[in-house]
């Protein structure tokens, strides 16, 4: 049964609908391989991730890249080489996944008739 009152559901893609924070870890972690002067290179695990960088904006992070880790690159160029790896990365068929839950939630809405 519908809730009362609803008529329309409207989404923000980008971590609303879909996961987009694996293939932005995934990318800047090798943006940090490429730039890093360390052998072997540094990465970011998903904890650290979620409490130092998810969210935080991008230019940010870049910033935060640089001045964490030894890198051969400026904020400008990580962050650069970030998003084109973001960029090729979702690009591959498949590569974005649906957020657990949105399959439920939108057959539902369509069933009450809500506009999506």
């Amino acid at each position: 049964e519908a809730p009362e009152g609803g008529m329309a559901l409207i989404f923000d893609c980008d971590g609303t609908l879909v996961d987009t924070e694996t293939p932005y870890m995934e990318a800047f972690n090798q943006a940090l391989a490429a730039t890093a002067v360390a052998s072997p290179p540094p990465s970011v695990d998903r904890e650290t991730w979620g409490r130092e960088l998810s969210g935080k904006g991008l230019e940010r992070d870049a910033e935060y890249a640089v001045s964490k880790f030894d890198l051969k690159a400026t904020a400008a160029e990580f962050l650069a080489l970030w998003k084109k790896n973001f960029a090729d990365l979702v690009a591959i068929e498949g590569s974005i996944q649906l957020l657990e839950g949105f399959d439920e939630l939108y057959t539902s809405a369509r069933r009450w008739g809500w506009k999506v």
